[in-house]
């Protein structure tokens, strides 16, 4: 289990975690980093998990990731979702934060959906990271709550699951499109030549 770079969710089943994994894994399988997501379960605490990475994405991707686990698209749970990340020189992000260990999560304040905010060690205040563009990074004038972060053993998670990309689902969604495309190419073309 890596507990340097990892997501801690707390809340959903075990079910419906994998589910909304299965959808991260779906939407984000062209990037490759959601191949062989790992699910770790507390033994000590009911509904807690930490998701670890494979081939771990980058520090805009986790962004993603973190978010999109607190509002899966098809999955209905509720869950806390707070992301662990210590800033290298590769994330873009300010060069005061480099080294400086991150938590995200979303805010229950939150009212766009498409940010995730970030508090570390010792912080005066929380940091807005936006996915749109020009909002990618914005102090705020106050902090929610302190830096706090689980202390983990790996004897109190046990492996549960593996989460990849559905290689047939890859195959529907590429093929699928294709003669739907065609067909309506043909269509234009043809409407086109009757005028």
């Amino acid at each position: 289990m890596n507990i340097d770079k990892y997501i801690f969710i707390a809340g959903p089943t075990e079910e419906q975690l994998n589910s909304g994994l299965q959808e991260l894994a779906e939407l984000y399988s062209d990037t490759g980093f959601t191949e062989g997501m790992s699910v770790h379960k507390s033994l000590k605490s009911d509904n807690q998990y930490i998701v670890n990475f494979s081939n771990m994405p980058d520090f805009e991707r986790f962004k993603y990731f973190v978010n999109f686990l607190h509002y899966p698209i098809e999955t209905q749970y509720t869950a806390k979702v707070m992301g662990f990340w210590t800033i290298g020189q590769l994330d873009k992000i300010p060069e005061q934060f480099s080294g400086k260990r991150l938590l995200l999560y979303v805010s229950e304040n939150d009212t766009e959906g498409d940010s995730v905010f970030a508090i570390y060690p010792g912080a005066k205040s929380t940091v807005k990271l936006g996915f749109a563009m020009g909002e990618e990074y914005q102090e705020l004038e106050s902090k929610e709550f302190e830096f706090v972060e689980p202390q983990l053993n790996n004897e109190d998670y046990r492996l549960v699951s593996t989460i990849s990309p559905d290689p047939n689902a890859k195959k529907k969604s590429a093929s699928g499109c294709a003669p739907v495309l065609i067909l309506f190419g043909l269509l234009s073309v043809g409407l086109y030549l009757l005028n």
